[in-house]
């Protein structure tokens, strides 16, 4: 199965090659290949090729940037697992990578006819899921370490399969993030976007933390510290969300401890401005999160002292460095 680049390539080449090299130029300055499935499964290995704790039959080319999950017959670059393996409409491709590679969104938006669709969402599915859910509750119990009324008041469920995160909008119900047990992730809906999780309930409180996904921001909400996500992960924020933030007067960034979570809280540090403080799991394992800290016993006390510490401003965080820390005026938070 030919990657997205290379079908691209081979439809033109009787321009003597031009648009193949183009085409080979976007491929070496777009985001690495194993970066991005990095933020979902661990890497392994070294070299040319790479495989993965998670699933063995995933391979991944580092030279020519092209991945070959063996077992599921799929294949592609960067942009077809964003869009096959993760299900992200191209629209929410093209706004993750913009942010990776400039460049590259000039691919998405000259060669790539971006996808938008009205969908309808059915909202007694949430209800139902819900139900269903109450029978098996080990994954949201054992694994992700949630309590009964923690589970209640998200509503969180099971299809039968996946495990159902709803995702709720202004009051109401826009799409499902879906888990399973072995690592796969996808929208029950897609061609909606990226969709902020939580923001209803902390859009008009004056400090919240974000983190990458709504699985912790679930864990920070059951330990009574008000917290939002994407749908889409990876420390995707869409600048647009900020409008609706107008109390918030520090914004705690609290995304994973490894290179692409660094990346990613810099990055949004830098959208939200001075408001924004990024807090770092140092000296924890890589890939460390929020989750992994409450499991291993913290409190929310002990966290949030951290968070008043320890947290950094992106630009310090960027540099590595300990800056004096500086506490912006309230005027300028804004």
């Amino acid at each position: 199965m030919l990657s997205s680049l290379d079908g691209i390539a081979n439809s033109v080449k009787g321009i003597g090659g031009t648009i193949t090299k183009i085409v080979n130029g976007w491929r070496q300055r777009m985001a690495r290949l194993e970066e991005i499935i990095g933020k979902d499964y661990r890497i392994k290995g070294y070299g040319r090729y790479l495989k993965t704790h998670e699933h063995d039959s995933l391979v991944i080319d580092t030279h020519k940037q092209v991945f070959y999950w063996n077992s599921k017959d799929i294949s592609g670059d960067v942009y077809d697992w964003l869009t096959k393996i993760k299900g992200l409409t191209r629209a929410e491709t093209s706004d993750y990578l913009k942010e990776y590679s400039p460049d590259y969104f000039e691919y998405l938006q000259n060669v790539v006819t971006v996808e938008r669709k009205d969908v309808i969402v059915s909202e007694r599915l949430v209800g139902s899921f819900y139900t269903l859910g109450k029978k098996y509750r080990n994954y949201w119990k054992d694994i992700r370490g949630y309590t009964d009324s923690t589970i209640d008041l998200f509503q969180l469920g099971y299809t039968g399969f996946w495990y159902t995160i709803p995702i709720f909008v202004g009051g109401k119900f826009r799409n499902f993030q879906c888990r399973h047990p072995e690592g796969f992730q996808k929208v029950w809906y897609k061609h909606m976007g990226a969709l902020p999780f939580n923001l209803d309930y902390v859009k008009n409180k004056s400090w919240f933390c974000l983190t990458e996904g709504p699985a912790d921001a679930i864990m920070l909400m059951q330990h009574g510290i008000p917290a939002m996500s994407s749908t889409v992960g990876g420390g995707y924020f869409n600048p647009t969300w900020i409008t609706k933030m107008s109390h918030a007067k520090k914004i705690h960034i609290v995304y994973d401890n490894d290179k692409a979570g660094r990346k990613g809280a810099i990055r949004t540090g830098e959208q939200l401005g001075n408001v924004a403080q990024v807090y770092t799991f140092d000296g924890y394992p890589d890939k460390y999160d929020v989750t992994d800290y409450f499991k291993d016993g913290g409190n929310a006390k002990e966290f949030k002292e951290r968070l008043a510490n320890d947290s950094r401003y992106w630009f310090e965080v960027e540099q590595g460095v300990d800056f004096e820390r500086r506490q912006p005026h309230l005027s300028q938070q804004r």
